[in-house]
Formats: structure tokens, sequence, C-alpha cells
């Protein structure tokens, strides 16, 4: 093992850490007017000081060594515009909860789009070893995110191997967390599409549906393909005479399979224009849809995603126009211009199978279409047991002290006493949003209650 880090929510350590509340943080500072700029902040993560060298985050200000030391900070270039200004942040502190301080010791990059990591704000782990130690020798809470860098000439399935034995060596085999606990690696590469593992870093994706969209998106652009090939050779009588008297004049074939492909790619263009009216309009909708920035997962992906557009756009130019340009260009002169036009058998065979294949994949798209529909509407019709448009979340202010809960029972009897408010509750975590920590509960006797 070269080296690893470890990441763990700051939200964790709510009784021996500046005496946090669920997931939010706020940070603040004095800026050079004596004013306060402050903010709560959710994505803040403990780390330890190799995620800046085992991770290709560009670092803007401070060294790959930034969370050494305690009570140091790493932030991102947004993070340090929002409280900084244009004024640079390294050497200067944040404030966090009102009651400690903390050294920014390096900025960031923004995390992009589509990292596994995503974070605003890295707290040195080494903070916290003055109140709750290093963790080094607990082996039975999981709920740090280990990343491990294997030597270059190392195996996954080596180093899985020795995990029975390191088990045994940390663990009494005869409690109940030695029989339960089990230790596994996975490539970060992974992580995103194929992780099965409950609670990631950040929500993953899912491989199956990647591949179901891409064959779906696929299946459309056959459709549209095939019907445009199908047009294009139903035409061929009325342009027929075309080719004749161009050939009468002089043009090769060669000349003629240009001038239909250059047809093609100009239809080609034009479409390419509609389609990106069409996706710029539903651009917001979409985004909504899918909950991510599609503008950052672009920019983010470099040049790859354009790569692929231009791929399956020349693709598209070459299947529609190839058959056509050759099947127009290849009509004897004279006969056609003698109007005996005689349609290929084989062509019509040809354009009868791709008609007939058209169909089929137009039900199957119609078919899913409706079946998904059904399905989402089905969800959404659910009673989830409130209702949601009359329900409003307020959060508290994210440091609290001995006296935070009588003020959130004087909070919850004023409100109840409004006009239109019918009951008041006060809980941790907002529900549908990551609960920070639990505890699972079963039955360990099927005769139990």
């Amino acid at each position: 093992m070269k080296e690893f880090c470890r990441l763990v929510r700051t939200s964790l350590f709510t009784s021996n850490l500046g005496k946090y509340v669920a997931n939010a943080l706020e940070f603040s500072r004095q800026d050079r007017n004596g004013n306060t700029v402050a903010f709560i902040e959710e994505d803040v993560w403990f780390a330890d000081a190799p995620i800046l060298t085992m991770f290709s985050f560009p670092l803007i200000e401070g060294s790959k060594d930034a969370l050494k030391e305690p009570n140091s900070i790493v932030i991102t270039r947004s993070i340090e515009k929002k409280y900084f200004g244009d004024e640079p942040a390294l050497g200067k502190e944040l404030r966090l909860n009102s009651d400690m301080m903390l050294k920014v010791t390096g900025v960031i990059e923004d995390v992009p789009a589509n990292s596994h990591l995503q974070f605003d704000i890295l707290l040195s782990i080494s903070t916290l070893r003055h109140d709750v130690g290093d963790f080094y020798n607990n082996w039975g809470w999981s709920v740090f995110y280990n990343y491990v860098l294997l030597e270059d000439n190392a195996s996954g399935d080596a180093v899985r191997a020795k995990f029975p034995a390191f088990k045994d060596k940390y663990y009494d085999p005869e409690t109940n967390s030695a029989r339960k606990t089990g230790f596994n690696l996975q490539p970060i590469t992974d992580i995103h599409l194929k992780s099965q593992l409950e609670g990631e870093q950040s929500p993953v994706g899912n491989e199956r549906v990647v591949y179901f969209l891409s064959i779906l998106a696929a299946f459309i652009l056959v459709v549209a393909w095939i019907n445009y090939v199908n047009l294009s050779t139903a035409k061929a009588l009325q342009r027929s005479k075309e080719v004749g008297l161009r050939k009468t004049a002089g043009a090769t074939r060669v000349q003629l399979v240009i001038q239909f492909l250059f047809d093609t790619t100009t239809i080609n263009v034009f479409a390419l224009v509609i389609s990106a009216v069409i996706v710029v309009l539903s651009w917001t909708a979409f985004e909504e849809l899918v909950g991510k920035n599609m503008s950052g997962v672009l920019r983010d992906g470099g040049s790859m995603p354009w790569i692929m557009a231009a791929v399956v756009f020349i693709a598209g130019v070459v299947i529609c126009g190839v058959y056509p340009a050759l099947t127009l260009s290849s009509f004897n002169p004279a006969v056609v211009l003698k109007g005996r036009f005689i349609k290929s058998a084989s062509g019509v065979l040809l354009r009868k199978l791709m008609v007939s294949f058209q169909y089929v994949l137009a039900v199957l798209l119609i078919a899913g279409t409706v079946t998904i529909y059904l399905q989402i509407k089905y969800m959404r019709s659910q009673d989830t047991g409130f209702t949601k448009e009359q329900v409003i979340v307020v959060e508290a202010p994210s440091a609290f002290d001995s006296s935070a809960g009588s003020r959130i029972t004087q909070y919850k009897s004023e409100l109840i006493r409004s006009t239109g408010v019918m009951d008041v509750s006060a809980t941790s975590d907002i529900p549908g949003q990551n609960i920070v920590e639990g505890s699972g509960v079963g039955l360990t006797n099927g005769d139990e209650k």
C-alpha cells in the first residue's frame, strides 16, 4: 500500500467538536469593513492529508500537506469567493459555529460535477485528535470512507485474499460484530455506476439504466435513419431523370455520389440546428428532471461528449446517405430518359425489410414509453402520509447550547398559536434527505416481540 486517506462527515461529531447539529455548519468571518460574512455549509468533511496527493484536485493556493496540522481547512474556489471576495484566502481564518477558529491552508478548484468525491470544505482529521483520538484502533465504526492507493505491482485480488486473516487479527471471532463485519475493495472508477453498497460518499447511478437509455437513444436514431433512407429511395423515380441528364452531360458516378452525400449532410445539419434549439429550450426542465447541473457535467467531461456527438453525426450522414447515393447514381441514363424506370427487386425487398424493422422499433418504443409513464404515475399517486405542499421546513441555527431544547419548545409554542398552522414538530434531519447516522432495528428471535 502506497498511501491511504479517510473521509468522514463533520456533522457526526455532535458532542465533541463545536456542538454541531445534523448536516449543516455555520462558517463566518469579519471582512475588512468589520461586517460579518456568514453562511450555512452542508458539504463539509474531515479528511486525512493524503487526499490532496492521492487525487488530482487542482491546488490553487497552498501545498499538498495543507491538511496535516490540526484546525487546518481546505476550501474550493467558490467558497473562497463567497467568504473572501477578491482577497486571497490562504493564511486567513474562518470561524466555525462561533467557537472554533480554522486556518485556510489550501484552496482548490471547484470539484468537478462528474467526480465521485463531492465536497466544498475539507477539515484536517487531526483536528479531532484532541477530543476523540485518531480512530486507528477503532474497528467498529463504519461511517468512515477509506481510500487506499495500492503499489503499482499490487493485485486487488491478492489484497482481498488477506482480509480474513486481517479480520481474525483485530476482531474477537466470538463477538457479534465480528460475525457481521467484512472487508472488501472496489475500484474507485466502478463506484458511481457499479457500487451495490449503501451510503456512498455521493449519490451513485445505475449501469443498467445508462445502458438502457443508450440503447433507447440508438433505437430512436435508427428509426430516423431508416425513415430517411426509405423516403430517399421512394423518391428515386422523381430524381431518375435528373440523374440521367447529369450523366448525359458528363457527370461521373463519383460526382453524383458526392452530390447526394452533400444533400444528406445539408439535411442533417438542419436537423442538428433544430435539435439544438429544442435542447436549449428544454434545458432547464431537463436539469430539474434529472436533478443535475448538466452544463457542469458537459464542461467537466472535457472533449469526449463533443467527440461522441461528432461521431454520431458523421455516422448518421454516412448511413443515411451512402445507400441512396449509390442507388440513384447507378441509374442508366438511356433507360431513365426514355421513361422506362425499373425498380430493383432486391432494392424493394430491402426497403420492405427496413420499413418492417422501423415499425417494430416504433412499437417497442411506444410500449416502453407507456409502461414507464404508467409506473411513474402509479408512484406519484401513492399516499406519502402527508401533504407536502402544506409542509414548511424552517432550518434552525447550526450551533446550539444547553438552552437549545427550551428555545425549540418556545419556538414551537409560538408557531402553533399562528393562524393557519395545524401542528409543529422538531427533527434533527429532514425526511427525504440523508440521515447522518442511524441504527438498525430488528428481531433477534422470531418469537420475540
